[in-house]
């Protein structure tokens, strides 16, 4: 962490850890940053920077990779990202954030050309996995 006003480096800490363990990590960050910035957490915050959307961790990296390729904002990483997070709900079908991620992503798919609204709107209101 740095502050940016000054850019002096507040913390700093290096996890090692199996890839199998990236979500414990993602808790046990949020904690040492809480704990370093000297900041109590409300009981409903210290549950949400702990809890995990699902227990797979395969699932969790399709899901990175699913919105990492939506980022790109391109036709080609539209179509990555649909087909990583498809992946991911057929592993894990009750990753509700999956398919939050997927009707982002099938709602720009008439705006950079990949689909028409008529044929991704659908899958967007429905909220059903489609198959790219």
């Amino acid at each position: 962490m740095i502050n940016t006003s000054t850019e002096n480096v507040i913390w700093s800490e290096q996890y090692n850890r199996k890839q199998s363990d990236l979500l414990s990590l993602q808790t046990d960050i949020a904690r040492d940053v809480s704990a370093k910035l000297r900041t109590k957490l409300s009981g409903a915050d210290e549950k949400e920077a702990g809890q995990n959307y699902t227990a797979n961790p395969e699932a969790y990296q399709l899901y990175l990779k699913g919105r990492f390729y939506w980022n790109k904002r391109t036709a080609d990483g539209l179509i990555q990202g649909a087909n990583f997070t498809n992946r991911l709900l057929k592993k894990d079908p009750g990753y509700a954030l999956a398919y939050s991620g997927l009707a982002e992503t099938y709602v720009l798919f008439a705006q950079y050309t990949v689909a028409s609204p008529k044929d991704s709107m659908p899958a967007v209101k429905s909220g059903c996995p489609q198959s790219n």
